[in-house]
């Protein structure tokens, strides 16, 4: 049976199993490490993310209530609400973050790349969601559904490598779909 509270509960029980496996393949050697996860709304990472030894984790989300966020804060968390990145200065985070996680909609993350990279500490590491469909032009999608989000993925792993000098340690599918069944892949990058 549907409803809102057992939709919230998916939602975080979802992100916490696409960061777990990026997590397998690629572990977090970070000693108190400071986090910074952007599109934090159901808390799903911030799960994953909070059992580590952090030293500060900052949160950043668009949306006003982010429930998931509060439930495991240890009193180190710096919550951003109704925030968009893009208008943080990156003079806010400090210390600079280690450790940044990624999972955004409705925005591409070329967009956001900029940024990650004037925020990030020099040697941290970046697990980014990449959903392909903001990644491409939706009147494209229709026609050339299969070959377009392969094209959209490439384009996005060059732009993160060439243009802002990431270091790409590893790319590969999410094995969790997504609701609306579009492909997701998770790219690890070293700034």
């Amino acid at each position: 049976m549907y409803n809102q509270e057992n939709n919230f509960f998916f939602t975080i029980l979802r992100g916490s199993i696409k960061l777990n496996n990026v997590l397998n393949k690629y572990p977090l050697a970070i000693i108190k490490a400071v986090a910074l996860d952007i599109g934090s709304s159901s808390g799903g990472f911030v799960q994953v993310i909070s059992r580590y030894d952090l030293r500060k984790l900052y949160t950043v989300d668009l949306v006003s209530d982010t429930p998931g966020v509060s439930i495991t804060h240890k009193g180190i968390l710096d919550n951003l609400t109704s925030t968009n990145i893009l208008s943080v200065h990156s003079s806010y985070f400090h210390p600079k973050p280690q450790v940044i996680t990624v999972d955004i909609s409705f925005i591409s993350i070329l967009r956001v790349l900029k940024k990650i990279s004037e925020i990030a500490s020099r040697k941290s590491i970046i697990y980014v969601l990449v959903k392909t469909q903001f990644e491409t032009n939706a009147l494209f999608i229709h026609k050339f559904y299969r070959y377009t989000y392969r094209l959209a993925i490439l384009n996005a792993v060059y732009f993160m490598k060439i243009k802002l000098h990431f270091t790409v340690i590893g790319i590969f599918v999410s094995n969790i779909p997504n609701l609306k069944k579009s492909i997701e892949y998770w790219v690890v990058l070293e700034k």
